[in-house]
């Protein structure tokens, strides 16, 4: 936060964040279309399981529909646009043109009708008032049977029974969920022993480098002004 020369005060929320949040997404990605626990898995057990991979998926024939697509969303398709995926994103208005690394934007009210389509839904959405619960059992009922949900933003937007249903009935085939309504993760909670649930404790933006981009970014800010 800072002051311009007219003494109006400007926030700051630096934009290097999806430099870094885009990894974290795309290892969640990784680690559910290259079978990497299931690699561990057999790994402890000493079993060649080659036959297995030829269920492994690429990202380069894959649909991503992120919803929240702002300035983070934007960062992470350039990264999933590089591997080939096709990307969708979802904003509350739809307006100009859009970046090269997305191929389509829609509004929420069209989200249901697109679910149907993705491989991968990722959820970046704010957490505020008007984001509660928005992601409803209706949502994850439509689905696509056997794609995965990522959840990068913050964990009011849907209610944890509603995933747990989507996880242990279908549709989702798995889950990799960085954020939680209640944090940190209470013990208690069913997704630390679901076997189709990657949990990270809101670390998606954290890294070694994160203190050096935020100081670079801040000041090239601050010279702006």
């Amino acid at each position: 936060m800072a002051e311009d020369p007219s003494g109006r005060v400007k926030t700051f929320y630096g934009s290097f964040h999806g430099r870094i949040m885009r990894e974290s997404l795309l290892s969640m990605m990784l680690y559910f279309n290259r079978r990497i626990g299931t690699s561990l898995e057999d790994q402890k057990r000493r079993t060649w399981g080659r036959n297995d991979y030829s269920s492994c998926v690429a990202l380069f024939s894959q649909h991503v529909l992120i919803v929240g697509c702002g300035a983070l969303g934007r960062s992470m398709a350039e990264l999933l646009k590089a591997f080939g995926a096709r990307v969708t994103g979802v904003r509350r208005t739809v307006s100009g043109e859009l970046p090269a690394c997305i191929d389509r934007m829609i509004t929420f009210d069209r989200l249901e009708q697109e679910l149907p389509r993705a491989d991968h839904v990722v959820l970046l959405l704010p957490g505020e008032r008007e984001t509660d619960g928005i992601f409803t059992g209706r949502h994850f009922a439509a689905m696509k049977p056997g794609s995965f949900l990522y959840n990068l933003g913050r964990g009011n937007c849907y209610r944890e029974e509603d995933l747990l249903a989507a996880l242990n009935h279908g549709p989702l085939a798995g889950a990799g969920l960085d954020v939680f309504a209640d944090e940190p993760l209470p013990s208690s909670s069913p997704l630390w022993e679901q076997h189709n649930v990657l949990v990270t404790p809101h670390a998606s933006a954290v890294s070694r480098e994160y203190i050096e981009l935020f100081i670079c970014e801040w000041l090239e800010r601050l010279r702006g002004l």
